[in-house]
């Protein structure tokens, strides 16, 4: 786990202070120098690079081009406000509702990540809690990778609508645990049951 601020590691270290293979690092907000080339498979981010202008992307992809295997892949999640840019003024059209950077868009992600020898292989545009397209989830891989192929783009308006749906039924899903509770496997094929019908 990587994080600019300490404090955030310090959480991390005392949520998962079971958990005995994760390494954490402080570092300088661009660079991964702490991380050994070649040796990531995958690499996750959300909900954190969508703040950050595009000087912090291209330094961040400039370094996960040394730091993924040759079959590693990232999935990257960042800001897309830049399309709502006015070319004369360089200034945001929409309420950016969210705090997204206003210097990125998912076409110059792919540039950067083109630029030093990664292929985006899927972008999603997604509304976050808008009605615009302010947010994307881009995929990447090395050139080449055997995942690499030409980029699929695809425009989601109903992202919130999805998670929505998402939430509501993920209670369908959630079992109990047996620090809780005792349970046989026929009480779980009983309850599942139970759940499918109230999906209905």
């Amino acid at each position: 786990m990587v994080d600019l601020t300490e404090k955030c590691i310090e959480a991390c270290k005392s949520r998962f202070k079971n958990v005995s293979n994760i390494n954490y690092f402080v570092n300088d907000g661009k660079s991964l120098d702490m991380i050994q080339d070649n040796s990531i498979d995958f690499v996750f981010s959300w909900d954190s690079l969508v703040h950050v202008e595009k000087d912090v992307i291209q330094a961040y992809l400039k370094e996960l081009s040394k730091k993924l295997t040759t079959n590693g892949v990232g999935f990257i999640h960042h800001s897309n406000l830049a399309v709502y840019k006015d070319k004369k003024s360089d200034e945001i059209t929409v309420e950016n509702k969210h705090w997204r950077a206003s210097s990125v868009s998912a076409e110059l992600f792919e540039k950067y990540a083109s630029d030093v020898g990664l292929q985006c292989i899927c972008q999603e545009k997604i509304n976050w809690g808008d009605i615009i397209l302010n947010d994307c989830f881009s995929v990447i891989t090395r050139k080449n990778s055997t995942y690499s192929r030409p980029n699929l783009i695809v425009e989601n308006t109903k992202f919130n609508e999805e998670m929505n749906h998402s939430l509501y039924i993920s209670k369908y899903y959630n079992m109990p645990t047996k620090n809780k509770y005792e349970f046989t496997e026929e009480s779980l094929i009983r309850r599942m049951f139970k759940n499918l019908r109230i999906i209905e």
